[in-house]
């Protein structure tokens, strides 16, 4: 019996023989709510590199201890969230294992008057890739603050928000700090007017500032970003937000190789987020985006990201849960760059699909079986970032 095997047999045992140790309760401090939570999860993993020349298999554990802390006051809500992610490969474990930690907190407040303010901070410890440009694995943190401060009306047509963000990326790697530290301010207004108690128009516009923590990067820049949307129920049976507009950058320092003038862009961005609900027991998720990244792929600064994904969710039974996704990723770089393997220049587009079968299963309250495969392709015209990985997974999840 093979590592994966094992590791999924022990996951079962624990799931059947666990009703004498285990029962799920609603644990309360006061009005404070607690809800911890463990997950155990085996991956079957047959290209952990993600490189075509060198693929390489390996058996994952994971185990994913958490608990979330909520504490509701009339229309207001107060949550502290914490998760630790322990990882151990079946091969080159003094390198490959990894334990990764994030934690977020929310303040959302509600007043009848319809002032809300919200303020969001996740924090993350982790080695996943920032990006689908890089593929390998490196110890970084991230930090992503969200603060919205307005007047949403309940009985009339107008309401604004005023919105501020700030993204921060810290490598730990030498190779990788140069390139990717970072930290992205973005102030920004939400004015909407209610079509209807279920759907309101949107008129969005931010200002966005991008400074590397090194000197020797030259990619600082600031952008400007405008977009009209409709936000509530789009479309019968259909909820979500959409947005379409511009965003112009400009760069502080970065001077065009053959004009010798100052780097800027204008570029079309969009996104889409809805919910079709067809019954009780079949949905389906639309996501929609289009978007500037920034790159390291010299001498590219940024590429176009336009992503597309489904995901269909269908209840079968009073149990079973089974969920259908696919997506699509189309990285395209404005810069030519040159082919090593032919010399040829051109300009590099990578496109990832992937696709993706999960079902669910609670035994009881407190324990659920879950189980899935997941397929990732991505084809470059430089076919040396070209890479198939098939996953596996089996696992639980046990809520006390």
């Amino acid at each position: 019996m093979n590592s994966f095997k094992r590791s999924v047999v022990s996951l079962l045992c624990l799931a059947v023989t666990g009703t004498a140790l285990f029962a799920q309760g609603n644990i309360k401090v006061g009005m404070v709510e607690v809800h911890p939570y463990i997950d155990f999860k085996v991956v079957s993993d047959d290209n952990i590199y993600l490189d075509k020349n060198n693929e390489e298999d390996a058996v994952i554990t994971n185990i994913s201890p958490g608990i979330g802390l909520m504490f509701p006051i009339q229309k207001h809500k107060f949550a502290l969230n914490y998760r630790a992610d322990i990882q151990n490969y079946s091969v080159a474990a003094s390198t490959n294992d990894a334990k990764m930690h994030s934690v977020d907190g929310l303040i959302d407040l509600k007043f009848p008057s319809g002032i809300v303010f919200k303020v969001k901070d996740a924090f993350k410890k982790t080695v996943d890739p920032a990006t689908s440009e890089l593929v390998a694995r490196a110890e970084r943190q991230q930090n992503n603050l969200d603060v919205e401060a307005g007047y949403m009306s309940t009985a009339g047509k107008f309401s604004a928000v005023l919105t501020y963000s700030q993204e921060t990326h810290k490598y730990d790697e030498a190779a990788y700090k140069p390139g990717l530290n970072r930290t992205v301010d973005v102030p920004g207004i939400n004015l909407y007017y209610n079509l209807s108690p279920k759907t309101s128009l949107l008129l969005g516009y931010d200002m966005g500032i991008i400074n590397y923590e090194y000197d020797s990067n030259k990619n600082d820049s600031k952008y400007q970003s405008a977009v009209l949307g409709a936000k509530g129920q789009i479309a019968p049976k259909t909820v979500g937000i959409v947005k379409v507009g511009m965003q112009m950058r400009k760069y502080d320092d970065l001077k065009d190789s053959v004009t010798n003038e100052e780097e800027d862009f204008n570029e079309m961005i969009a996104s889409l987020g809805a919910k079709t609900t067809f019954t009780s027991m079949t949905n389906l998720e639309i996501s929609v985006s289009r978007a500037p990244v920034e790159s390291i792929y010299a001498p590219n600064v940024y590429n176009i990201s336009t992503v597309a994904g489904l995901k269909l969710n269908q209840k079968v039974g009073d149990k079973l849960s089974l969920s259908l996704d696919g997506s699509t990723t189309i990285s395209d770089y404005p810069e030519a760059s040159t082919v090593v393997s032919t010399g040829a220049s051109k300009k590099r587009q990578d496109t990832i699909n992937s696709v993706g079968l999960n079902a669910s299963y609670p035994l009881q309250d407190w324990v659920t079986l879950n189980a899935g495969y997941t397929m990732k392709v991505r084809s470059s015209n430089f076919s040396d970032f070209d890479y198939t990985d098939n996953l596996i997974s089996g696992g639980l999840r046990l809520i006390f």
